[in-house]
């Protein structure tokens, strides 16, 4: 997978398709995705990263999308207004406020891809736990891969996904490759035991019996770790 992600995020040619990273609540999509990051920093893009947790319409998403874009903090700035000058959105004319949801996202994408001179990549985080429609939001992301050929990473438990209307018939248009991320107990052990101050050689010692509890008590979430 990890693999699969730097070739894809390297990619020249835009794919036109987004990649699904699936796996069950606690086993580590979000720490995998964020860790690599860490590792492979690719200082020529600007990833976008979204949390879709309990995000009720497309204008939310809108909004975290420019926020993050423009670099500003979304607490800085009234909640229905965004003052935006005319270096990034010319066409607009010069300073005025506009609603988040009366600038359209292909324009600010594009002025802003050139204005940062960094290709723009998206991770969209719980797909699963949204409250808007799947076709809502699947259509505003097939515009980032469709029409604006911009790279796309979900992250979802794709179990959940299937329950909900349209989902299938959405994917096959969007979604070109999927991956089921498993638990890696081992790694993600030394990974926590690394941030840990205290009682460390205690831990390590007695990894064999945490590792056997934990699979005892089949929770199958590494958050309990």
């Amino acid at each position: 997978i990890y693999s699969y992600m730097k070739h894809y995020i390297e990619l020249t040619i835009p794919p036109e398709y987004a990649l699904l990273i699936s796996g069950k609540w606690g086993t580590g999509k979000t720490f995998f995705v964020n860790n690599y990051l860490e590792k492979e920093p690719h200082k020529e893009k600007k990833f976008i990263k979204i949390s879709l947790f309990g995000t009720k319409s497309v204008d939310e998403i809108h909004k975290q999308i420019i926020f993050q874009l423009i670099g500003t903090e979304e607490g800085s700035l009234s909640n229905s207004l965004i003052k935006i000058g005319s270096s990034i959105l010319d066409s607009f004319g010069k300073k005025i406020n506009l609603r988040i949801h009366d600038i359209p996202i292909e324009h600010v994408l594009k002025t802003l891809t050139k204005k940062l001179d960094k290709e723009i990549i998206f991770i969209f985080d719980d797909l699963e736990r949204i409250t808007v429609n799947i076709p809502e939001i699947l259509g505003y992301i097939n515009i980032l891969v469709e029409r604006l050929h911009l790279k796309t990473i979900l992250l979802a438990n794709e179990s959940e996904l299937t329950k909900k209307d349209q989902y299938k018939e959405f994917k096959e248009k969007i979604i070109g490759k999927t991956f089921l991320l498993k638990q890696d107990f081992n790694t993600s052990f030394d990974t926590f035991v690394e941030l840990i101050n205290i009682s460390k050689t205690a831990i390590i010692d007695n990894k064999t019996t945490i590792e056997n509890i934990f699979i005892t008590a089949n929770y199958h979430n590494l958050r309990h770790v």
